[in-house]
């Protein structure tokens, strides 16, 4: 690698220019290369085909620790002027923010954002920070390739390469030698433990990993791997979760709820699905409740636990969370029925917040989606939702002033990435939403916690932090 003097300087050590770069759960061998204006200039990052649905895109943005802080200083020039102005002379203010850096340990905006709060006091915008505007050899540059470690693509936009090459992504990681960590059928837990994630193959340097899951394929069960962790987890859940419900079935013969004995709660469902997804959501929420979102087992003896705790307390869990989803079902009906019942002219603004507000509360799968500790809320929820309907045909001004306080904190938090919205933490800020309102248009109903904008802005900082 041939370097200009400004980055020469900068090379303190090897661990400044690399050999791999941790990209997620593997890491892929880097190439370097000093030529202005080649199309290999820079950073090239090698990537198995097989391995592209691994590769975590924020771990790139940080490219290398050598090249870091030139980095920096060009995404600091390119901030709005009002923004940059602050931050004169650009070169030293961000070689202290570099200073406060801990690498790829977070998203590069997000880190880069609570620094300049925690060493100038500014807040800057996370979207800002313009990566996309980076010169080239500034940017990683990825090249893909097969399982003979020939190269069928290249480039430094991710998300185009995963677009145009995420089929031969998917075939690739099928073509490897899988068939001997998977089995199947499964008809119980048999088969020892399952480990997070196993290594399955070394292409180009760079060790490609999978993710076991109990999977179920009705009306059988297998083992399967994934090529990575999000789907692997979703499907392991919902694979305990169905032989939850078959051991449950041997084991205490009524424990849990049929589509045939639903009787009218099957009727209020209706509009979000048939008495059979009725019945799957109850499932998934009443297992939840009596014990699996205490965490999925991963071994024989997790399930053993996790079996013997759900039976104990499948009956009460069962019970509860039935009597919550009638509850709720009634008091959607009504209020679905009073937005529809022919509103004024002047009630237009109210009804459409309700009636998207309504629609992310209670829809297709929502009782299982639901944290029972807010589904137990939902009612409370409904009731306000009624009361501000009948105060808004009395007062419709009042209403749209009250309601503007509410949106903003509303459309920030949809506005996020629904990824970043399933984070904890975020899941508790949109909770925090739902009193918010209740306080505004319904405070004799009372929080569930004590709820202001000063409180929201407060939380809402330490998002950003």
């Amino acid at each position: 690698l041939r370097l200009p003097d400004s980055a020469a300087d900068r090379l303190t050590g090897a661990d400044d220019f690399p050999d791999l770069l941790a990209l997620g759960p593997f890491s892929a061998p880097l190439h370097y290369r000093f030529a202005p204006g080649e199309p290999d200039d820079g950073v090239t990052a090698r990537v198995p085909v097989a391995a592209l649905a691994q590769v975590e895109a924020w771990r790139g943005d940080w490219l290398v620790p050598g090249l870091l802080g030139e980095r920096l200083v060009a995404l600091g020039r390119a901030l709005p002027k009002a923004l940059r102005h602050r931050l004169v002379p650009v070169p030293d203010s961000m070689a202290r923010l570099l200073a406060r850096l801990e690498f790829a340990t977070e998203p590069l905006p997000a880190a880069l954002s609570a620094a300049a709060r925690a060493v100038f006091g500014i807040e800057v915008p996370e979207p800002d920070w313009a990566l996309d505007q980076l010169p080239e050899h500034l940017r990683l540059r990825y090249e893909l390739v097969d399982a003979d470690d020939q190269v069928i693509a290249a480039g430094r936009d991710l998300a185009a390469l995963r677009t145009a090459h995420g089929a031969a992504a998917g075939r690739g990681f099928a073509d490897l030698d899988l068939v001997r960590y998977e089995r199947r059928p499964v008809t119980r837990w048999d088969f020892g433990d399952l480990p997070e994630r196993i290594e399955v193959a070394s292409i180009a340097g760079a060790r490609i990993h999978a993710w076991p899951a109990l999977v179920y394929e009705g009306p059988q069960f297998a083992v399967r791997l994934y090529q990575a962790p999000q789907p692997a987890a979703a499907a392991h859940r919902r694979g305990v979760q169905e032989l939850l419900v078959r051991s449950l079935r041997r084991r205490s013969p009524g424990a849990l709820p049929a589509s045939r004995d639903l009787g009218d709660l099957g009727l209020l469902y209706l509009p979000l699905g048939a008495a059979t997804d009725l019945e799957a959501d109850l499932h998934a929420a009443i297992l939840g409740a009596a014990g699996l979102d205490a965490g999925v087992p991963r071994t024989q003896h997790a399930w053993q636990q996790t079996l013997e705790r759900v039976q104990q307390q499948v009956e009460p869990a069962r019970d509860r969370v039935i009597g919550q989803t009638r509850e709720i079902l009634l008091a959607w009906r009504e209020l679905r029925r009073a937005l529809r019942g022919g509103l004024p002219l002047g009630l237009a603004e109210a009804a459409a917040d309700l009636g998207e507000q309504l629609e992310r509360l209670i829809h297709p799968g929502f009782i299982s989606a639901t944290p029972p500790a807010q589904l137990a809320e939902l009612p409370r929820y409904l009731r306000a939702m009624a009361l501000r309907l009948e105060r808004a045909r009395r007062d419709p001004a009042r209403d749209r002033e009250r309601v503007a306080r509410v949106r903003h904190w509303s459309e920030a938090y949809w506005s996020q990435p629904p990824q970043q919205r399933e984070l904890p933490q975020w899941q508790a800020f949109r909770w925090l939403l739902e009193e918010l309102r209740v306080a505004t248009f319904a405070q004799e109903l009372g929080t569930r916690e004590p709820v202001s904008e000063q409180r929201l802005r407060h939380r809402w900082r330490e998002l950003a932090a």
